[in-house]
């Protein structure tokens, strides 16, 4: 047993960034469909970035070590999907575009559908532009009363899994129009697909695992088999499947009338590309889908049978716990851990890839345990880490 520790202590607040408990006239977040969001607010309203950044003076006259946006700051995964399409944004992209009128029923195909154009560069300028400007004037209302004061916002990988970026030997995501562009070498170790990336395949000639995309689907729940749990769903448009054979359900969606279709499947190809692949457009479903136990516990299992191997670490059941993972040349990994939820971590176990032979800890206090590390309780918002030599399995 090893333990060793350093403790630091600092003050943040963590807030909302575009939602509101009553948005009253304030311009809210709109999806393609021209629904409106219930309490996300547009970033382009001039009356709310006057109020939010009211709201931010009064919090740093609290004199905080840091202010913390939540990861509502962006323009997806709200309760209307994707984007924003109020009347302010499309005024600014259609301004953008020389003043062409938009037409609203084909904003979709305009802005996601084929190769780079004037319209999806102006609505990608849009949309950047507005959260730039969002977080631009609340820095100065925060500068306006102290300028030492720490302005961040706070990103998450939705189940806690280490993310890898432009790297070889593990399996990769590949969502929507990603697809088109995916290299050669990234179907070596598995992908991960949704539905509209497993049809850009399907149309270059790449076995997928299925054999007819039939109607939409609108299921209330999703049965996860391996786990026997049923987790409810809402805001999730799907398709029926037909899938090939070999191809092996993880879970099913469960229709109002007690139908079940399948949610999400693997299938190893004749090439022996392998894929997991999930029954509807992550790019138009809210995050209710991807973030939950479930899910969590699926990915895991399914990634590493993606890529043949074990994920470097893993720590199930923790919400908002962000992980990185990094091996050096010697073979020995360092691995943070962020949580960035409001609630505490109570002794949260890291498994390893293999078999541990020693570890230093970095903010915190942990025990090896074999393959596991077991960490003393994480404070919301605090930073816990370690450094240890892993014999793989």
């Amino acid at each position: 047993m090893q333990k060793q520790a350093h403790a630091a202590c600092f003050l943040s607040v963590w807030l909302w960034a575009l939602a509101c408990h009553n948005p009253g006239d304030f311009t809210r977040l709109t999806g393609f469909n021209l629904k409106q969001s219930q309490n996300q607010c547009c970033p382009l309203d001039e009356n709310f970035l006057d109020f939010a950044a009211s709201c931010i003076r009064e919090i740093a006259q609290l004199n905080p070590t840091m202010i913390l946006f939540d990861d509502d700051l962006r323009f997806g995964h709200h309760d209307i999907g994707l984007g924003c399409c109020c009347e302010l944004h499309l005024c600014d992209i259609e301004s953008r575009l020389g003043g062409e009128e938009l037409p609203k029923g084909k904003l979709t195909e305009l802005f996601f559908c084929g190769e780079p154009n004037k319209y999806r560069s102006a609505y990608l300028d849009s949309m950047g532009d507005s959260i730039r400007n969002f977080a631009r004037r609340m820095r100065e209302a925060v500068d306006s009363v102290n300028p030492e004061i720490r302005h961040g916002t706070r990103m998450l990988a939705g189940c806690s899994i280490p993310t890898a970026y432009h790297a070889s030997g593990v399996a990769g995501i590949a969502f929507g129009e990603n697809a088109k562009y995916l290299p050669k070498q990234a179907f070596e170790s598995g992908l991960i697909l949704d539905m509209a990336s497993a049809k850009i395949l399907m149309g270059a000639g790449h076995d997928v695992g299925i054999l007819h995309i039939g109607e939409r689907i609108y299921p209330s729940e999703e049965h996860y088999l391996a786990e026997s749990e049923h987790i409810h769903c809402s805001d999730v448009t799907a398709h029926r499947l037909e899938l090939a054979e070999g191809a092996t359900v993880q879970s099913r969606f469960v229709c109002s009338d007690g139908k079940e279709y399948p949610a999400a499947f693997t299938y190893e190809n004749s090439e022996g590309h392998r894929f997991l692949v999930f029954a509807f457009d992550m790019l138009f479903t809210g995050e209710t889908i991807y973030r939950n136990y479930m899910r969590q516990k699926q990915l895991v299992r399914c990634i590493e049978w993606l890529q043949r191997k074990k994920l470097p670490c893993i720590c199930t059941g923790n919400p908002d716990l962000y992980i990185m993972c990094k091996k050096n040349g010697s073979g020995e990994y360092a691995v943070g851990l962020w949580n960035l939820s409001e609630d505490y971590i109570e002794t949260p176990t890291i498994e390893m890839n293999g078999k541990i032979i020693n570890a230093n800890f970095i903010n915190c206090l942990g025990e090896i345990n074999e393959s596991k590390i077991v960490l003393e309780t994480v404070q919301p918002f605090a930073f816990a880490g370690f450094t240890a030599r892993v014999i793989e399995d």
